[in-house]
């Protein structure tokens, strides 16, 4: 009888590491298709359609980060992308003083200050006089004649549900902006 439970413990025991290493198996098997799904989303992510063509823009990186300089970046792209292709900020740059997802424009120039010091972003339309209705604030659209606090609100709100306006005219699509307004408002107004 002790041949028996030997047996039995010996079956046992082969039973066990057979499951155990099937479920080893299958956990790196497994475990190497999520990380193949990963990566084949971040590739398409990456890839462009080349019948699409890439708009390149070009920005000035200076202040606090690690290479200052021109750099050519893709129409699109953010400040976070801007400060990592200058090598990121240095160690006394604060870049969360600025707004790192915000879109950035061809000849536009961003500035890491240091920590207290006030950050800047410059386009091209703010040495025109000339309000970007891309990222302006509610608070700034209220400068332009006839834009009061409702209608800032609207604008900034038709900005993040359909994206940055891609000419001053697209600005007649706001809920309340009509010809008249757009009239009053044209030569203030750009979208770079």
């Amino acid at each position: 009888m002790s041949f028996d439970k030997e047996k039995i413990i010996v079956t046992t025991v082969i039973i066990a590491l057979v499951v155990t290493l099937g479920a080893v198996n299958w956990y790196r098997n497994h475990r190497e298709e999520q990380q193949v799904n990963i990566e084949s989303k971040e590739q398409l992510l990456e890839k462009q359609d080349d019948d699409v063509p890439v708009e390149r823009i070009i920005v000035h990186v200076s202040g606090e980060v690690k290479k200052p300089g021109v750099y050519q970046l893709t129409e699109g792209d953010r400040v976070i992308d801007a400060i990592d292709k200058a090598g990121g900020a240095t160690k006394e740059g604060d870049k969360n003083a600025l707004n790192l997802a915000a879109f950035i424009y061809d000849g536009d120039k961003i500035t890491i200050p240091k920590e207290g010091e006030s950050p800047q972003i410059e386009s091209e339309s703010s040495s025109t006089g000339r309000i970007n209705i891309n990222r302006a604030t509610e608070q700034e659209l209220q400068e332009l004649n006839g834009i009061g606090a409702s209608r800032a609100e609207a604008i900034t709100q038709y900005r993040e549900d359909n994206g940055p306006f891609s000419s001053p005219e697209d600005i007649k699509n706001v809920s309340g902006i009509g010809p008249a307004i757009f009239n009053q408002i044209k030569e203030d107004i750009s979208v770079r």
